[in-house]
């Protein structure tokens, strides 16, 4: 059974999907606002029913996401750094890359821990510098390949997310 508000929700979704469409698109032909128009429906839908199922939780500390417009800083100043990279390979450097692993605590399976987890791996891995390949709940470690080494702990520091 459908809960209060829920409808308006849906919608409102729905608006915010379709306006980044047009956004992608930046064309108002109406084919291409037909179909825009079902994608974003489809997507709130999907979003609903997974919503509803409780399979998916996040419930992410404000303080972290306060903290996300460092994000953006980092994809720009990684991509210096891989380019950086790229031609120091073109001249013949070895590339520096290396596997490490972070200390971080996972958390539970709350919500709360479910959101740090999301968006530990999500602001890591959006730089072009690093991705992040597992999260070892049991040992607490976060393991990321880099392609230049670089403080990984400072940057979840920074996020709050350590």
């Amino acid at each position: 059974m459908p809960k209060e508000g829920q409808g308006r929700f849906w919608i409102a979704e729905l608006a915010v999907l379709f306006g980044v469409w047009l956004l992608f698109v930046s064309k108002l032909e109406r084919a291409e606002s037909l179909i825009g128009l079902v994608a974003a429906g489809l997507a709130a839908l999907m979003t609903a029913v997974v919503r509803g199922t409780d399979l998916a939780r996040f419930c992410p500390p404000v303080r972290t996401l306060l903290q996300l417009w460092r994000v953006p800083l980092a994809v720009v100043s990684d991509t210096f750094t891989v380019f950086r990279a790229l031609f120091a390979t073109l001249l013949g450097k070895p590339l520096p890359g290396r596997i490490s692993s972070v200390r971080f605590d996972p958390g539970g399976d709350d919500a709360r821990s479910a959101a740090r987890r999301a968006l530990a791996v999500g602001a890591l891995t959006t730089a072009p510098n690093s991705i992040v390949i597992e999260i070892d709940r049991q040992r607490g470690l976060l393991m990321v390949h880099e392609l230049v080494p670089a403080d990984v702990a400072s940057t979840l520091r920074a996020l709050e997310l350590q």
